[in-house]
């Protein structure tokens, strides 16, 4: 599936192969070894994640039941004079969810703007969850009970 969301492209990177694409060659493949998985992915394949790691987080959210996941969408910051994109938003609840990997932390002009996006998110009154590769790879329940906190009916 992540491999799926890269090949469909993003704001940055140019798509390799469309949707249609994928989902023609799945029906030419109907019938051979890994049909199932790519029936499952294709159903799950997003325009405009940037990482693979975006693509697992989306995933896990939507696994635990959050619905309404948009994909790096604008949000109008800073009385409309800006706009940002958020890895992953839940509109309705005004939540920004941000995945950092370690060149946010290692990188000090990365951690600098990181700092000022979050603040102008906030100013606007989205909450801002901040998840890491330790979240979503390594200590995935203490994420989802973390989430919670946020994420109304998350399960």
């Amino acid at each position: 599936m992540a491999a799926g969301d890269h090949l469909v492209g993003a704001r940055g990177r140019e798509a390799l192969v469309t949707h249609d694409d994928l989902a023609a060659l799945a029906d030419e493949l109907h019938r051979t070894k890994g049909s199932r998985s790519r029936t499952w992915a294709l159903r799950r394949i997003r325009y405009g994640t940037d990482s693979r790691p975006e693509s697992l987080l989306r995933l896990l959210l939507e696994e635990c039941g959050v619905s309404g996941i948009a994909v790096n969408a604008p949000v109008p910051v800073d009385g409309g004079r800006l706009v940002l994109h958020p890895d992953l938003t839940v509109a309705r609840h005004r939540i920004a969810l941000e995945y950092e990997g370690d060149g946010h932390r290692v990188d000090q002009r990365q951690w600098h703007l990181d700092i000022e996006r979050r603040e102008l998110l906030e100013r606007e009154g989205w909450r801002v969850v901040r998840v890491t590769a330790r979240d979503l790879f390594h200590e995935r329940a203490a994420f989802v009970t973390r989430l919670r906190r946020f994420v109304p009916n998350v399960e």
